[in-house]
């Protein structure tokens, strides 16, 4: 809504897909919780992170979710579960 509805170009929604996305391309951020997420892609895309979540989202069709679940911790790894 952010993004189309009000031109906010800065808007970064991160939902399943885009979490999945962004932990396949930044490895690192793999056990970052989305609030985490949507502050580093702002940060990292700038005023352009809302057309970065779309050409992440539009290239999810690449990968299956068997590709995309092997870049996150498993809920049981993660520390809020010990």
């Amino acid at each position: 809504v952010l993004l189309f509805g009000y031109g906010r170009m800065d808007a970064f929604p991160v939902d399943t897909w885009i979490a999945r996305l962004m932990a396949r391309h930044y490895p690192e951020l793999a056990d970052w919780k989305r609030p985490q997420i949507a502050t580093f892609a702002r940060l990292h895309f700038g005023r352009a992170a809302g057309l970065a979540q779309q050409w992440l989202f539009a290239d999810r069709g690449t990968y299956s979710v068997d590709e995309l679940d092997k870049f996150l911790i498993p809920r049981e790894s993660t520390p809020e579960s010990s």
